[in-house]
């Protein structure tokens, strides 16, 4: 999973923060800073990428429409975390972590945690997986 920056909350013409009221809205200011890729599983989708709620809606509304809590995500991955609360300390997180020193790619395409981390950083990464 490669590290993404998403920046700063989108502003108007006026420099003003844009207040969503639906999350879908945030998805061209999404694909604009991150590409067309699954935050997760780094898929380049050129259609079919949803934005992903970092923190489950269902379990916290009042994120619904927060910018930080906003990811892409391509369909399996969005589904594959579906409900879990996530403790950002108990994962590698695209937005938060590098996440290129926590993972290997394989020559056959398989992503591994890397060799070199702590068995700590190790279960983070295989958790992340």
């Amino acid at each position: 999973m490669r590290p993404v920056e998403r920046g700063d909350q989108p502003t108007d013409e006026s420099g003003k923060p844009i207040r969503f009221t639906k999350y879908q809205q945030a998805s061209p200011y999404l694909k604009e800073r991150l590409g067309r890729y699954c935050s997760y599983c780094e898929m380049h989708l050129p259609a079919g990428l949803h934005v992903e709620h970092i923190q489950p809606k269902s379990h916290h509304p009042q994120q619904k429409l927060d910018w930080n809590n906003f990811l892409l995500a391509c369909v399996h991955c969005n589904s594959a975390k579906g409900e879990t609360d996530i403790i950002a300390t108990e994962y590698y997180l695209p937005d938060q972590d590098n996440t290129f020193l926590a993972f290997e790619y394989t020559a056959d395409g398989s992503i591994i945690p890397h060799p070199k981390l702590t068995r700590q950083q190790q279960h983070l990464a295989l958790k992340s997986l």
